[in-house]
């Protein structure tokens, strides 16, 4: 195949494929490998495709749990995480502008709903699909949904799985990925990295019959008989799809680094609109680990430390810091129409010396790092007043690499303010002003990602020590990945503007449009619809394999 650039679609009569296969599928994250799977059990061959040199993509880099409604983990002494139930909690989450739980599609739009549905009636069975294919998990039986506390919500707890490695230790994405990656190949699969598609290959018919992907040889072509599968992630990575589609700022992400959007191009000129564009999947970064772009940076999904809090540029506290990340990151997000800007984008988490000793650690995503260690993101002051005027340097030291960045000059005795209201409700074991402790879930993610309670009134909250030091350090909102991109039926079709199907074109996890909308239901919520639609997508794809000449009806 030639060197040349090329258009998203390529007719097939200039194309003469190197190889063909069944199904391609396109991306080794949980969507691919899912897709991979489900294609080879229903007797396909798949040829599975990676951009990167390695594979997983941001589903590797993740704790790569896995929220599936009804699996077979809660299937037992004839429980029933019941269907009306579990729409209703998703529906309430995901467009809550819309719901209407008296209506046919709960006030939802009528693709999001049907969606929602499909991955109801589908969640067990594509979880249990994994298990059989030995990619192992363990049941997280007593962790809540973020939002276990709503009326929808009637099986708040245990809809979670985690991965399990081969020695029964809870694993992560790393887990995830090497598991379904041999699971791929001990059935007959190929996997082949450093293969970045560029463009599909459609007959004349419209139908995708294959795709092109840039090497390090060179391009080939690869035919697909049955259609090719994305599951190639969303565009976090790419900063002009961010500039043009999301609705508030978001500053680092900790996507793959080739998610950069390629199947958009793809989709839109073979006719697709796209929907769900201005919703990421959001979690918190410090500043700095934001602006190194680093592609292995972390997710902190929870602010370590009691005796912690965040202030905003102006010295005041203005959430619950132990909230559910993907909501706390929205937070950060609110406009201030009379003073133009956005007061909450960049918050300053402070915390104190007990907190320094009892929660500092070396895990990646832990901003607190041990005394003594590498930790250029902190900043640090005997008393309040000296933090105050070293975040006021660090920031000074940032603002023209960063827009929007602002201390002001009451700073310190805000903060002081802050610190003593926040101390008279800790003594209280309560907060006075945020409820910070009195959730579900904010209790659990304590205890897997922190520990050391020293009060069980309220284990998130203890008074900060009188005298320092005291650390700070720079919080932002940022990106696990997009969630946008085009629609797909319940059969993992993309779809047309008009509703109809692409031929021989299916999608899967963050580069289609998320039914979630700008929901997180729980720990998981990306993983498990990405394993259900990739699943779907498998076996939609293999069953439209042609029958070969000759074989048995």
């Amino acid at each position: 195949m030639e060197n040349g650039a090329h258009s998203p679609v390529v007719g097939s009569g200039d194309v003469n494929f190197d190889r063909e296969t069944d199904v391609v599928v396109v991306g080794s994250g949980a969507a691919g490998l899912s897709a991979a799977l489900a294609a080879l059990a229903d007797g396909a061959t798949v040829i599975l495709l990676e951009k990167s040199a390695t594979l997983g993509g941001t589903t590797r880099k993740s704790s790569a749990f896995a929220w599936y409604p009804n699996h077979f983990g809660l299937q037992v002494d004839g429980y029933v995480d019941e269907k009306d139930d579990a729409l209703r909690y998703m529906a309430r989450l995901s467009q809550p502008d819309a719901y209407d739980p008296a209506g046919p599609t709960l006030g939802l739009e009528p693709w999001r709903y049907e969606l929602l549905d499909a991955f109801y009636e589908n969640a067990a069975v594509a979880a249990e699909a994994l298990h059989e294919a030995d990619v192992e998990s363990i049941h997280l039986t007593e962790m809540s949904d973020y939002f276990a506390e709503l009326p929808e919500n009637k099986t708040p707890r245990g809809r979670t799985l985690r991965p399990r490695t081969r020695d029964g230790e809870p694993g992560t994405g790393v887990e995830f990925v090497e598991q379904g990656a041999e699971a791929v190949a001990a059935r007959g699969g190929e996997i082949l990295t450093e293969h970045a598609v560029e463009s599909v290959v459609t007959d004349d018919d419209g139908r995708v019959v294959g795709v092109l992907a840039r090497t390090p040889q060179g391009l080939v072509a690869i035919g697909a008989r049955g259609g090719v599968v994305f599951g190639s992630g969303g565009f976090a990575q790419n900063q002009h799809r961010l500039a043009d589609h999301m609705a508030a700022p978001i500053i680092g992400t900790c996507a793959a680094i080739g998610n950069t959007g390629d199947f958009l191009d793809i989709a839109e000129a073979l006719g697709a609109p796209l929907r769900n564009m201005t919703y990421p999947w959001m979690t918190l970064l410090p500043l700095e680990w934001a602006l190194d772009h680093d592609p292995e940076v972390k997710s902190l999904f929870h602010p370590p430390g009691d005796s912690m809090l965040f202030v905003n540029g102006a010295g005041r506290r203005t959430m619950n810091e132990k909230g559910p990340y993907n909501e706390m990151a929205q937070m950060f997000q609110r406009w201030d129409p009379r003073g133009a800007r956005y007061p909450e984008l960049f918050q300053f988490m402070v915390w104190d010396q007990g907190t320094q000793d009892l929660h500092s650690n070396e895990r990646p995503a832990n901003p607190i790092r041990p005394t003594g260690h590498p930790a250029p993101h902190v900043v640090k002051g005997d008393t309040l007043d000296d933090l105050a005027a070293a975040l006021t340097q660090r920031v000074a030291e940032l603002a023209d690499h960063v827009p929007g960045l602002y201390i002001e000059a009451d700073f310190g005795a805000n903060l002081k303010a802050a610190v003593e209201r926040f101390n008279d409700g800790a003594r209280q074991g309560r907060d006075l002003d945020f409820e910070r402790g009195e959730s579900a879930i904010e209790v659990f993610f304590n205890e897997m990602f922190t520990g050391g309670i020293r009060d069980e009134r309220n284990p998130l909250m203890f008074p900060l020590r009188d005298e320092g030091p005291y650390y700070a350090t720079i919080i932002v909102p940022a990106a696990l990945d997009t969630k946008g991109g085009p629609p797909i039926d319940r059969d993992s079709r993309v779809l047309r503007a008009d509703g109809t199907p692409i031929p021989g074109l299916f999608g899967a996890g963050n580069c289609v449009a998320s039914p979630a909308g700008k929901a997180y239901w729980a720990a998981g919520g990306t993983v498990g619809p990405a394993v259900v639609f990739g699943y779907l997508a498998g076996r939609t794809a293999a069953a439209a394999v042609p029958a070969q000449p000759g074989a048995a009806a």
